[in-house]
C-alpha cells in the first residue's frame, strides 16, 4: 500500500511510543478480560462519508487536470477519459464497483492524543469512558503487510501538491500514449495508475477539519476472499492468522437491533505485559485508579497493584 503514499505524499511511518483508543468502560473491560481489540467493518462506521472523502477530492482533481490539458489532446479522447474516470470513481464512492462490493476493510482507530475533548465526546461515552494507551511499536508490526496495514491518517492540504503531480504525470502519460499509439482511443485499464490509489488508499485520507485527532488506523483488507483458503497470500476470512505476537481470529459477527456487523478479533495474549502503557480515565468517568490496578493485576497485565508499568491518570479536561 505504501508505494503511492511514499511516492506522492513523502509518507514515512514515524511511530510514536503510545497511541490511544477511546472507548466505553464496558468495552475497556472486554478488551482487558479477553486480551483483544476488534477490527470492525469500515463500511459500518458512524460516518461513511469520511471513507469517500479522498475519492471525492480525486474526482474533482482529475476533472480539473483534464480541463487543463484539453487543448493538447483530441477533444473526443479527453471526453472519453473524463467519462471513464467519472464512472469508475463514482462506482467506488457508491460501492457499486465489483471489487468494492465484494471487499471489506476492517479498522481499529487510535489517536496520538490521550486527552482530547472531541474524542471523549465522540468515542469515550461523552467523557464517561477511558482512553487506553497501546504500545504503538507493537501495533506497527502490521505495517505494510499483504492484507494488513498500520497507517497514520493524512489531513495536510499541502500533500495535495504531490498528489496532483502524481495524477497529472500519469494522466498525461496515458493521453500521450493513446494519441501516438492507439488512434486517440483510451482503454479503461490504462487508467489503473490513477484509479488504483483512489480505491486502495482512500482509507488513509481524512478531511482537514479532523486534523486535531491525529488518527492512526490498524486495518485488514479482505478482498472478496470469504472462503477457507489457507494460502498466506490470499488468506481467507474464516481462518485464524498469526502475526508476530498477535493472533487474528476468523471472521466474527454481532448484531444490533437492525443490522448484522462483522469484525475480526486481534488477540494479544502473548504480549499482554507490553501492549498497554497507559490508561486515561475520562473527565466524567467515576473509575477509581486502584480498581483499575486490581483489574490489571487479575488479568496479569501487571505483577503487583503497586506496579507503575502501566500509568493511570485522570483526564485534565474540566468537562462536566
Amino acid at each position: 500500500m505504501h508505494t503511492f503514499l511514499q511516492t506522492c505524499c513523502k509518507y514515512e511511518l514515524d511511530v510514536p511510543d503510545v497511541l490511544y483508543h477511546y472507548c466505553t468502560v464496558d468495552t475497556m473491560l472486554k478488551i482487558i478480560q479477553n486480551s483483544c481489540i476488534w477490527l470492525s467493518d469500515a463500511n459500518k462506521m458512524n460516518d461513511k462519508e469520511e471513507l469517500r472523502y479522498f475519492a471525492y477530492q480525486m474526482n474533482e482533481l482529475v476533472s480539473k487536470l483534464l480541463d487543463k490539458h484539453q487543448k493538447e489532446f483530441d477533444s473526443n479522447l479527453i471526453n472519453e477519459t473524463r467519462k471513464i474516470l467519472k464512472k469508475h470513481i463514482s462506482s467506488i464512492v457508491s460501492e457499486s464497483a465489483y471489487i468494492v462490493r465484494n471487499s471489506r476493510h476492517y479498522i481499529c482507530c487510535f489517536s496520538e492524543n490521550g486527552d482530547l475533548l472531541s474524542q471523549w465526546r465522540a468515542y469515550g461515552n461523552d467523557g464517561k469512558g477511558v482512553a487506553i494507551g497501546f504500545n504503538a511499536r507493537l501495533l506497527a508490526k502490521f505495517s505494510d503487510l499483504f492484507n494488513y496495514d498500520f497507517i497514520k491518517v493524512i489531513y495536510e492540504t499541502e500533500k495535495n501538491l504531490q498528489i496532483k503531480e502524481y495524477m497529472e504525470e500519469n494522466l498525461v502519460t496515458v493521453l500521450s500514449s493513446a494519441t501516438k499509439e492507439n488512434n486517440n482511443i483510451i482503454e479503461p485499464e490504462e487508467l489503473a495508475a490513477i484509479e488504483v490509489p483512489i480505491l486502495n488508499e482512500r482509507f488513509a485520507f481524512k478531511h482537514p477539519g479532523f486534523m486535531e485527532e491525529n488518527e492512526w488506523r490498524l486495518y485488514r483488507i479482505q478482498n472478496g476472499n470469504f472462503d477457507e483458503d489457507e494460502d498466506f497470500l490470499s488468506r481467507g476470512a474464516f481462518s485464524k492468522q498469526k502475526i508476530d505476537c498477535f493472533l487474528c481470529s476468523d471472521l466474527k459477527f454481532r448484531c444490533t437491533d437492525r443490522d448484522l456487523l462483522s469484525y475480526f478479533e486481534m488477540e494479544f495474549k502473548e504480549c499482554k505485559e507490553d501492549i498497554i502503557k497507559k490508561i486515561v480515565i475520562g473527565p466524567k468517568c467515576d473509575i477509581n485508579a486502584m480498581d483499575l490496578k486490581i483489574l490489571l493485576k487479575k488479568y496479569k497485565y501487571i505483577d503487583d497493584v503497586d506496579s507503575t508499568s502501566i500509568e493511570i491518570k485522570k483526564s485534565d479536561i474540566p468537562y462536566i
